[in-house]
């Protein structure tokens, strides 16, 4: 699946018609923020621990004449430099297995979405039996229980190819009568 149709599914599930805000976590090069922003018509925040896609990400909006809707943010997903309840959808895409806690970015995603918020994960996946290769690979239970113990209510699960599966949580269940997660770390991890 090249990197298009991954937007395409995460832009899917947003709703279009309306202006909600929008957090992309480890956006690097902005691809996917501006991709969303021209399809919304409005602002898109993303966020990356190193700023080196920002200068890629503000020519790639500058070239299709929007530049006012995506603003870049450096930052930890890990401790997003966000208020509590800020966004209604938070995106976090190919980038779990890159990070050291990524049960804690899980966590802060919850803290920071409104109580009728989003998550959207899309992510490679391995099984069980299969082999673990190069940076951190994540299983399908590992997500589905860092979800769980981030508090988030309904959580659907689609497979769009191979190794790559959409998670989409939603916070407005569970997170009323719950108090906050407590980032539980995988134990392969």
């Amino acid at each position: 699946m090249d990197r298009y149709d991954g937007f395409w599914h995460i832009y899917k599930n947003l709703n279009p018609t309306s202006s909600e805000s929008v957090l992309d976590v480890g956006c690097s090069d902005g691809l996917q923020a501006n991709y969303l922003a021209q399809q919304l018509g409005h602002g898109i925040i993303g966020l990356d621990i190193d700023g080196d896609g920002f200068e890629v990400a503000k020519r790639g909006a500058d070239k299709v004449k929007h530049t006012r809707l995506v603003q870049c943010v450096r930052g930890d997903a890990e401790a997003l430099p966000f208020g509590d309840r800020s966004f209604e959808t938070v995106v976090i895409v190919y980038s779990l297995h890159h990070m050291a806690h990524p049960a804690s970015a899980v966590c802060e995603a919850w803290r920071v979405l409104k109580l009728d918020g989003r998550l959207l994960i899309m992510e490679i996946v391995i099984g069980e039996d299969e082999p673990r290769y190069g940076c951190r690979t994540l299983l399908l239970p590992e997500v589905e229980e860092m979800l769980e113990n981030a508090r988030f209510g309904a959580v659907a699960t689609k497979r769009l190819d191979l190794d790559t599966v959409l998670f989409v949580a939603d916070k407005r269940v569970a997170s009323k009568v719950m108090a906050p997660c407590v980032a539980i770390e995988s134990r392969s991890g």
